[in-house]
């Protein structure tokens, strides 16, 4: 899975004159552009924002989680045979994020929108074994979070995010002589999904 290496590069490539300047959070204002880079253990993050005001923007974020994994299994009674496992996840979420100032360099936010996601599994075991594995989910997004401020076009902190959404799955399974088929669909409650989020400010 996806760790904190797109967080890692962005700390790498801001300039060391950002981090020199007043720590203050500055206002916000109409028409203010920004980038977020973050994740977790088990996801990037890329979101970009456009403000509407000093406390309100809109942001649109992306979630990217995989593995491609390729190997072999041997069997005394087949040899050698393939083993791979392949897993793709994309997110993609708009909503309206409100500040709220809490001191001069730390600020909390919310966040209300919509959410939807797509999941692609492949799995082979074997002579005769695969799996196939996918769902569709959308639905409504809830996310809290802070900042700290480094610089003043810099911030740092982590948010907490839940959602509520309609999923379908699909999974079929091929081996042991026969083939299976899942079908899927209902309600599922997801979160918390916490992650590191740094910002930079234009």
């Amino acid at each position: 899975m996806a760790s904190f290496k797109p967080l890692a590069l962005a700390l790498f490539l801001v300039p060391a004159s950002l981090a020199a300047q007043d720590a203050t959070a500055r206002e916000f204002h109409a028409g203010q552009w920004a980038l977020q880079f973050g994740g977790n253990l088990d996801l990037a993050t890329f979101g970009i924002m456009r403000f509407s005001g000093p406390r309100s923007a809109l942001v649109l974020n992306f979630d990217v989680a995989g593995q491609f994994l390729k190997g072999t299994l041997t069997q005394s009674s087949v040899g050698i045979s393939d083993a791979n496992d392949h897993t793709f996840l994309f997110r993609a979420s708009i909503g309206r994020q409100t500040y709220h100032p809490i001191r001069s360099k730390v600020r909390a936010f919310h966040t209300i929108g919509l959410t939807a996601a797509y999941v692609d599994q492949r799995n082979t075991l074997g002579v005769g074994f695969d799996q196939k594995y996918k769902a569709w989910s959308g639905g409504l997004l809830a996310q809290a979070g802070g900042a700290y401020w480094l610089s003043s076009n810099i911030s740092l902190g982590g948010t907490a995010s839940f959602s509520a959404e309609y999923t379908h799955r699909h999974t079929t399974q091929n081996g042991g002589g026969g083939t299976s088929e899942l079908k899927q669909h209902g309600v599922v409650l997801v979160g918390p999904d916490v992650a590191l989020v740094l910002g930079i400010y234009f």
